[in-house]
């Protein structure tokens, strides 16, 4: 996953080395991110208290993204997550009930609650454990490729 969509992570030297090395990849554009982007109500002073945020639906569709790639192949797929998106990928791997491999560099994101309000908005994640909690429930998670 990549923050701009898919024509971003079609540029990244990820996609280049996973293509190089012959490995399938599905990069879909999660909400709200390159060629999903679409214009839509923000609502008003209370829209959170009945919607979920963007953040949340990206978690949400990076999770609808794996439980497809499972109906099709019997390995394990590999999550990558790049930028801010790593904490999306993070976060979507510990809720999964499938083990997952995933690639993403925890190390430049500190646990804090400004790190989640500006990179990965989703009310109440601190209280489930936030970032620390997530990392520790992955069972295979590695920095890079």
């Amino acid at each position: 996953m990549h923050p701009d969509g898919s024509v971003a992570a079609l540029q990244s030297p990820e996609f280049k080395q996973l293509i190089a090395a012959g490995r399938p990849v599905a990069i879909p554009d999660v909400f709200q991110t390159g060629l999903a982007t679409a214009a839509r109500e923000r609502g008003g002073r209370w829209y959170l208290s009945y919607n979920q945020t963007d953040d949340a639906h990206r978690i949400q569709d990076i999770l609808t993204t794996f439980a497809w790639l499972r109906s099709q192949t019997s390995a394990t797929p590999d999550l990558i997550g790049l930028e801010k998106a790593a904490l999306w990928v993070i976060f979507a791997a510990a809720v999964s009930r499938h083990v997952v491999n995933v690639i993403a560099n925890v190390e430049r994101w500190e646990a804090l609650d400004e790190t989640l309000h500006d990179h990965c908005f989703v009310p109440g994640l601190q209280r489930t454990g936030g970032l620390d909690a997530a990392t520790r429930v992955i069972r295979n998670i590695r920095p890079s490729l």
